[in-house]
């Protein structure tokens, strides 16, 4: 069974869906059949938590399965039991005590996980991992790290904690994503344009183009890093492209926002063409995932250029298609999603 440490759980407040999240807690001590819930609640934070295609994000990522894995800020566990599956040993770091015991409600199955409750930056870590992932948390650093440039030193804390050859994971929005452009209110402070105009009198979350992610990364000692570009967004991705696969851009994906109602000022599949055509399309999508290396990358390593996830079908025909690319030569890989889906794979 899964271990929740307590000792440092100060019972400080954070990101919170409100009375909803007591539910939540109740839902989850009742039943493991999410699909059940979701098709009699549409609620907008039942499903954002509850939903399998949460795992996007992360399920395609080829971890080393006798590695180490930290999540800071692991929300209601949404992914803490894909990492499970995935990796030897799993610490979770998570700051609101309900929050976390959603998460340990969920996933107290797994015995190579540790869930600690607590702010990040006052518990005492003793060991250096393989994988540390930062899932919509970075843009938070500026309301649990208290110095001058939170979001650099948070980053920089972080990266103690990686081993020498070790790999940081980053989820985070574009505050420049396409969606803001044409009506579709900024994702943290649910305003029109706030993200574009740079956050102005918003202190307590900040989202970045793709030039200041790098440029944040850069000042905290990272030099290696790839994004990924998850469509629509991290959130919810269905297809991931990176610089070498943005001529596979298929249009007709879906790039609407999941939780609000939205404006449409202009064709957003005929700007992106566009934008792709003119070689800018990189700094305009929703979201950004990066995987940064803390010293040099494996040049024989292969490298995923694509991914295309089904996982919204019924589970026997769940896979995943990926485009992988080892010394200039592609292959095509599929997998199964779920044991359901191996015998149709």
């Amino acid at each position: 069974m899964a271990i929740l440490n307590l000792d440092y759980c100060n019972n400080e407040g954070g990101y919170s869906d409100g009375e909803i999240e007591s539910e939540l807690l109740q839902i989850v001590k009742e039943s493991d059949d999410y699909n059940e819930i979701l098709k009699k609640d549409d609620r907008w934070p039942i499903f954002y938590h509850l939903s399998p295609l949460r795992e996007n994000v992360f399920n395609w990522y080829p971890f080393k399965k006798d590695a180490s894995l930290l999540e800071i800020g692991s929300g209601c566990g949404a992914l803490t039991g894909l990492f499970c599956s995935k990796v030897k040993e799993v610490k979770s770091i998570e700051l609101t005590e309900i929050r976390g015991k959603i998460n340990y409600e969920r996933n107290k199955k797994h015995t190579n996980l540790e869930l600690i409750i607590g702010n990040f930056n006052i518990i005492p870590l003793e060991e250096k991992f393989d994988y540390i992932i930062l899932n919509g948390v970075l843009e938070y650093a500026g309301s649990f790290t208290e110095t001058e440039d939170p979001y650099t030193d948070f980053l920089k804390k972080v990266k103690t904690f990686l081993k020498p050859n070790g790999i940081l994971l980053i989820a985070i929005e574009n505050r420049f994503g396409i969606k803001y452009f044409n009506g579709a209110v900024e994702d943290h402070t649910s305003r029109l344009f706030s993200g574009i105009n740079n956050y102005a009198g918003i202190n307590s979350v900040k989202t970045f183009t793709k030039g200041e992610l790098s440029g944040l990364l850069r000042d905290a000692g990272f030099k290696n890093f790839k994004y990924f570009y998850p469509v629509p967004d991290y959130k919810f991705p269905e297809v991931l492209y990176t610089d070498k696969s943005l001529d596979l851009m298929n249009f007709n994906i879906r790039n609407n926002v999941y939780n609000a109602n939205r404006l449409l000022f202009y064709n957003e599949e005929e700007v992106q063409n566009t934008l792709t055509k003119e070689g800018i399309i990189e700094h305009f999508f929703n979201s950004f995932i990066v995987e940064i290396f803390n010293g040099e990358r494996d040049s024989e390593k292969d490298t995923i250029i694509y991914a295309k996830f089904n996982n919204d079908r019924k589970d026997r025909f769940k896979i995943s298609t990926k485009i992988i690319e080892n010394n200039n030569k592609l292959k095509v890989e599929k997998e199964a999603l779920n044991q359901k889906a191996q015998r149709h794979l």
